[in-house]
């Protein structure tokens, strides 16, 4: 779903849920579900801005000496991280993407706090930093953007070898103060 764009209504998908949950409702309400309204118009989408535009902009906006890295994150979270950490030359560095990260038994995390939790464990006890954001303000399941982690997010909140493994990473930097 698009939450800028719209799309054309499915009245068996709305009856579906409806049936689903139990719900009955009057004949009139029904009777507007069920119709069709004329599709509306394609809307026309301009590109105004994509993640790069928005690593450029940060990099712009800070006094340090900053590098952008011009190529996209989108494999496997851990791996992406692991390949980021390595390369990072400047004192600070950005990178963008949509990395993957499969969550099989739900969990109150996404892909930008997971990735946080685990750079936490590569900076532990360093004075260095790592920010993991959505651009759009949602991080999977986390009800943040994402998270700022430090050299002592490890000592405010402990092991987190469970939260990693239950892709409770959220829940975990909610306690230490450190999403976004």
């Amino acid at each position: 779903m698009r939450p800028t764009i719209p799309t054309d209504p499915d009245p068996d998908a709305a009856f579906a849920v409806l049936e689903e949950l139990g719900v009955s409702l009057p004949d009139a309400i029904q009777k507007a579900i069920a119709s069709r309204p004329e599709p509306t118009a394609t809307p026309r989408v301009t590109l105004l801005a994509d993640a790069h535009d928005a690593a450029q902009a940060i990099a712009r906006a800070t006094r340090l000496e900053t590098e952008v890295r011009s190529e996209w994150l989108r494999g496997d979270i851990a791996s992406d991280l692991r390949a980021f950490m390595r390369r990072a030359t400047a004192t600070v560095s950005i990178a963008v993407g949509e990395p993957t990260l499969e969550v099989p038994n739900g969990g109150s995390g996404g892909r930008n706090t997971h990735a946080a939790l685990l750079a936490a464990k590569h900076i532990a006890g360093s004075g260095d930093l790592f920010v993991a954001f959505a651009t759009d303000g949602v991080d999977g399941a986390s009800g943040a953007a994402g998270a700022i982690v430090d050299g002592n997010t490890l000592a405010r909140g402990g092991d987190p070898t469970t939260a990693l493994e239950t892709f409770n990473s959220a829940r975990y930097l909610g306690h230490t103060r450190d999403l976004l």
